[in-house]
């Protein structure tokens, strides 16, 4: 549960919101869910701040582990 709403439900808007088209499978979605929910990512966002936008969107997608593909991931 993140706040008053069960996880799920967050899983259910970031799939409108952020993955219209469908492409992020249920793991990646999981993923960014516990991304956003962990403490220690503002430290390293902080660190990574001083990058060019293309580095620092790449470190963020890795360290939601969106950068691999599986199976599921694509319709």
């Amino acid at each position: 549960m993140i706040g008053a709403m069960p996880e799920e439900a967050w899983i259910k808007i970031l799939g409108v919101l952020a993955d219209p088209a469908g492409v992020l499978s249920q793991d990646q979605k999981f993923s960014i869910v516990a991304y956003a929910k962990d403490r220690s990512t503002l430290a390293q966002e902080a660190v990574s701040i001083s990058k060019p936008d293309s580095v620092q969107i790449w470190r963020v997608l890795d360290a939601m582990g969106c950068l691999s593909y599986g199976s599921g991931a694509v319709r």
